[in-house]
């Protein structure tokens, strides 16, 4: 499974995405095992879970496993299986044992146990690898991690930095998966990884003394071949030939299988391996039904209905403050749904829309338009939450037990996702758009400057971690060059720990100066895992509040403090706060958009607790993006790009820049004040005005004097018209 935890949560849910097998694997006999635990509220006598590979049900079993991992197993047909892609789904139907309200049906949860769940392959050369294809069979480990290991001999060399890092960026287009670390060394190591695909990359003389075996083809000519060593262990690939030019040859053939010509537009984006299908690309209008979403035509007869979907959107999106998107909902609810149900839209997991069911007596519902505000949309996959809480007389007596009865609610496949026509054009710094498409750097024309402080391991693996996941966002290589001879107009991309950035890098950055030497490493203390690893730990002892010795009066504290800034004039400013979080909280104004013009960052200082920062910012020239990983050490760089680049940290990036917080387990944002925008379509009328709207609402009081000003225009010109028309009377 592509991640360490798969939860199915509610009385209805499911996850699809796909497996890639090899031809042997395929032709071997295959027994499937999965193993679950569920909440001990789950009752077994009406709860299912399902799962069907390329639309046939293996497992349709009740779920009884509350005190235990249970496991289920079967032998798979001969026939079910295929070479490449293979569609996984996994189904849950649960209902609680005891209680029968909408708040109880978020406790019903059943955990896919990602050890226990595995294909389990009768034939021994299932293992073998054959094709450079075949490295999208490589299974993750139990904790939904995939390890790419290059061993390159001659690491340290900057003129082997654009080989290394372009082969990475290859196979992690081949591999596919959201979780991949990538370790670039120069030593063979002691043992394998699950989960591990090993390269060697290099000259054939650099290479010799590392294999066992050389084929005599690469004397003579680049080679791209598994070869079974009895040190770096079955199906290792060779990447070689007789010079360092047959060696990038070599690693462009391997390039060539993925990468994607400029100009070549996508019509979807590529999440199948982790969430399937995948999402389209709305680059303009668009009505898109549910049943090419995923979305199927279904009945439900609980009491909270969920479905998800998603949808793609490009680097240049540029409508999170102004439009809507639509949902023409075709769905029916039964007579016993009471008023006062209703409908929500969720977009990103946070709330987007709620409509209310008012009709008594049940409804059927065609092409109701449900609006949504596109202020949680993002570059890149995004992910719609559909969900229906349904209150009846029946659970309001709540008999004890699952619900019973007819279905209460369908959902038909023929509704509707409306994406209108929004404003296009590129913002920087927007880390958003990194993590959604690698822009800027996906569409660069010049290859994009890299800056590292030196070619070892640490730094060379941190790097093609991060590359390796641009590359997957972009779907096509990021052509690179190490030795650009002028950054200014560039774009730029700079891997470096803290002592090591380069002196204007900071400023240009909207970062502290005293970054580079004021940053230290956090050598007492470990890394701590993110938080899709499970819980988020506690604080640590050294991090711990100090108890006052007197425990203080809440009120008389309260008192004193609200006298002294009285005093001190500040109980106009606390007036002025409580107003500002009225209309926070009534009309979604902050004080960043009541603002005439935006305003400026404030220079960034990472906390003791930071262990790693993502940042963004334009070039000297003003006209290119910068970006900057950094940490406080090589050791926090490695691992701070490894939580950064896994899911679901990825998608949380944004702003100018983004921070790992090692005693929160989180990451943190810092919201772009100050950006730039950037033509990458043609000027129309149309984008003109719908990139004028956005910008416009988000700087309401530029609007409002915009608006002061035509009025008072016309107020003149009218007066000026008067004053010409008509007779004057003399007296």
């Amino acid at each position: 499974m592509p991640f360490r935890h798969l939860v199915l949560e509610g009385e209805v849910d499911s996850r699809a995405w796909y497996v890639v097998l090899t031809k042997n694997q395929v032709a071997s006999p295959t027994t499937l095992t999965l193993g679950y635990k569920a909440s001990v509220v789950v009752a077994p006598e009406a709860s299912r879970l399902i799962l069907s590979i390329n639309n046939q049900t293996v497992f349709d079993s009740p779920i009884t496993a509350s005190d235990q991992t249970g496991k289920l197993s079967a032998e798979l047909p001969a026939n079910l299986l295929k070479a490449g892609p293979n569609l996984v789904r996994l189904q849950v139907v649960q209902r609680h044992r005891t209680d029968c309200t909408i708040n109880s049906t978020y406790e019903l949860r059943t955990e896919i146990d990602s050890v226990a769940t595995a294909f389990h392959f009768a034939s021994s050369a299932a293992a073998r690898l054959s094709r450079v294809e075949d490295l999208a069979a490589t299974a993750p480990d139990a904790n939904g991690l995939t390890h790419l290991r290059i061993i390159a001999p001659s690491l340290g060399a900057k003129a082997s930095a654009n080989p290394i890092l372009r082969f990475a960026q290859a196979a992690s287009i081949l591999i596919g998966m959201p979780n991949l670390d990538v370790l670039v060394t120069d030593r063979t190591g002691d043992s394998i990884e699950p989960g591990t695909v090993t390269a060697v990359i290099g000259t054939v003389e650099e290479v010799r003394p590392l294999l066992r075996t050389v084929p005599k083809d690469a004397d003579s000519r680049p080679i791209v071949t598994f070869v079974d060593d009895p040190a770096l262990g079955p199906s290792t690939l060779l990447v070689s030939g007789p010079d360092a030019a047959s060696v990038s040859k070599a690693v462009d053939a391997v390039g060539a299988l993925v990468d994607r010509p400029r100009g070549n537009i996508r019509d979807m984006l590529d999440t199948s391996r982790w969430f399937a299908p995948n999402p389209p690309l709305l680059l303009r209008e668009s009505h898109v039904r549910f049943a090419n979403l995923g979305v199927p035509t279904q009945e439900f007869a609980g009491r909270r209905f969920r479905t998800e979907f998603q949808i793609g959107l490009p680097s240049d999106f540029y409508s999170v403050s102004a439009g809507e998107a639509t949902l023409l909902l075709d769905a029916a609810y039964s007579g016993e749904v009471l008023p006062g149900s209703h409908l929500d839209i969720y977009v990103n997991g946070n709330i987007a829309a709620t409509t209310p069911l008012r009709t008594s007596g049940g409804e059927i519902l065609r092409h109701l338009p449900i609006r949504i505000p596109m202020t949680h949309f993002r570059p890149g996959p995004n992910r719609v939450t559909f969900e229906a809480q349904l209150f009846t007389t029946m659970d309001s007596q709540c008999a004890a037990g699952p619900t019973k009865g007819n279905n209460r609610f369908a959902l038909f496949d023929s509704s509707e996702f409306v994406m209108p026509d929004y404003a296009r054009i590129a913002q920087q710094p927007n880390l958003a758009a990194l993590q959604g498409t690698a822009f800027p750097y996906n569409g660069a024309v010049d290859p994009v400057a890299l800056v590292v402080s030196r070619y070892d391991s640490p730094v060379m693996s941190a790097t093609a971690t991060l590359l390796a996941r641009m590359a997957l966002a972009a779907g096509r290589l990021i052509n690179i060059d190490p030795d650009a001879p002028s950054l200014d107009d560039r774009h730029a991309l700079f891997v470096a720990p803290a002592p090591d950035i380069p002196e204007q890098v900071p400023a240009l950055l909207n970062l502290d100066e005293q970054l580079r030497t004021g940053w230290k490493p956090h050598n007492d203390e470990p890394i701590l895992p993110s938080a899709a690893d499970g819980n988020p730990p506690g604080p640590t002892p050294a991090t711990l509040p100090v108890a006052a010795t007197e425990p203080a009066d809440t009120q008389e504290t309260f008192d004193r403090w609200r006298d002294t800034l009285k005093a001190e004039g500040g109980g106009w400013r606390g007036n002025v706060s409580s107003f500002q979080d009225w209309l926070q909280r009534t009309f979604q104004v902050s004080s960043q958009t009541l603002r005439f013009l935006p305003s400026r960052d404030v220079a960034f200082h990472p906390s003791r607790d930071t262990s790693a920062m993502i940042a963004q910012g334009p070039s000297p020239s003003g006209n290119k993006t910068w970006t900057l990983l950094t940490a406080p050490s090589t050791r926090e760089l490695r691992a701070g790009v490894n939580t950064f680049t896994s899911s679901p940290q990825w998608f949380q990036l944004s702003g100018r820049l983004a921070t790992y917080n090692t005693r929160l387990a989180e990451v943190q944002i810092q919201p772009v004040t100050t950006s730039s925008l950037t033509a990458t379509q043609p000027l129309s009328f149309t984008n003109l005005r719908l990139i004028a709207a956005n910008w416009l609402s988000e700087n309401l009081l530029a609007f409002a004097f915009l608006l002061f000003a035509a009025c008072l225009l016309l107020g003149l010109a009218t007066a000026l018209l008067l004053s010409r028309i008509g007779r004057r009377i003399s007296q």
